[in-house]
């Protein structure tokens, strides 16, 4: 009999947890590359100001602002046609702080894809030294500018030598976050060259402009990692006090 119990209990934990997530586009979605990833690739333009804004436009006619062009679909992302342009809200380091996970944000939507838009809730620090971001220029230097002090920054910058334009740099940058339906997991990774342009010269342009505005190309992976709604949370950690209790007590008796 206890052990009929037992199970039953476990039975009801196991379907309300499953009931908990609702179904989603984004279900279809796994993690290792194949005909079902949900990825995509982006391009537009950027812009970062010295107040810690990052803000975007199209890089598509008219230059539209809050606006990306969507490219590479895969999986839930394969209906969207190439050239289409999509959403992407500003940020702002004073509300979205890096390495601190914030309250998710609304970052991208889809309005011809029609499906759950991603929020963003953290911000990579920058992988390089905040100490390496002067001297003189020289291919291989790397860079990760700091907010203040010597806090990290989002921006991984390298020195290169380009075949065309010489010196020239690179800023990596990584965002992450959930889906708006709180069905699945996101991480990005955008990317903007300089050519021409060492890292040294893109900060000093940003120190005397105020702001630097470059181009940038992202790439995108969705994976599924179901979140359960806080109500959901509180009626399962419920069942299992009621699960531990009745233990207790059968073995009282």
């Amino acid at each position: 009999m206890r052990l009929r119990l037992l199970g039953a209990a476990a039975l009801f934990l196991t379907g309300l947890v499953q009931s908990s997530f609702g179904a989603s586009i984004y279900d279809t979605c796994i993690t290792t590359v194949g005909p079902t990833a949900c990825t995509f690739d982006g391009t537009g333009n950027v812009t970062v100001s010295d107040a810690g804004i990052i803000s975007w436009k199209s890089d598509a006619a008219g230059a539209l602002a809050n606006f990306f062009t969507l490219s590479a679909g895969t999986g839930v992302f394969s209906v969207i046609p190439n050239g289409s342009q999509e959403t992407i809200q500003n940020l702002s380091i004073a509300v979205n702080p890096v390495n601190a996970l914030f309250p998710p944000t609304a970052f991208m939507g889809f309005p011809i894809g029609a499906m759950p838009g991603l929020m963003i809730n953290f911000i990579s620090p920058g992988i390089y030294s905040t100490l390496t971001c002067g001297g003189a220029a020289a291919s291989g230097q790397t860079c990760t500018p700091a907010i203040s002090g010597t806090t990290p920054g989002p921006f991984s910058f390298v020195n290169f030598l380009d075949p065309i334009f010489g010196l020239s740099s690179t800023a990596t940058f990584k965002f992450s976050g959930v889906s708006a339906d709180g069905a699945a997991k996101w991480s990005a990774t955008f990317t903007s060259q300089f050519q021409g342009e060492s890292f040294q010269q893109v900060l000093n342009d940003l120190a005397v402009n105020h702001s630097v505005n470059n181009a940038y190309s992202q790439g995108t992976l969705v994976i599924v990692s179901a979140v359960p709604e806080p109500g959901s949370m509180i009626m399962i950690g419920t069942g299992l006090l009621g699960l531990a209790a009745f233990v207790r007590r059968r073995r009282a008796k």
